[in-house]
């Protein structure tokens, strides 16, 4: 999914099968995760929903790099982002599960949440 600006330039928001609600709002994961990339400390991440009563979901950014930079991670995709779509917690890995074709495995991922 994406949309075309006055300029006539595409952009890309993401999958629409990876689109989730939080508190009514649509938000794609992808945009997270490019974001997320950027910053110190992160080598690699995967932005996964988790169910909640209130908000619809919530954010869990699942991460390889340096845990001692989660603090001010969260902190820049708050200021970024908007507490909405920041990640409400970052889970930190060693390994990173990968499908067949060498991308990320979102359902190995998600499946071991704690």
């Amino acid at each position: 999914m994406g949309w075309q600006d006055r300029a006539g330039y595409l952009f890309l928001a993401g999958r629409a099968g990876r689109m989730v609600t939080v508190a009514d709002q649509n938000v794609f994961p992808e945009e997270i995760e490019t974001f997320l990339a950027t910053l110190p400390g992160i080598t690699r991440c995967a932005v996964l929903p988790r169910p909640d009563l209130m908000r619809g979901h919530v954010l869990i950014a699942v991460c390889t790099g340096d845990p001692a930079q989660e603090d001010a991670i969260l902190r820049a995709a708050r200021a970024r982002l908007g507490p909405l779509k920041a990640p409400r917690h970052l889970h930190w890995r060693g390994d990173w599960p990968v499908t067949a074709s060498g991308k990320p495995d979102l359902t190995r991922l998600a499946a071991e949440l704690p």
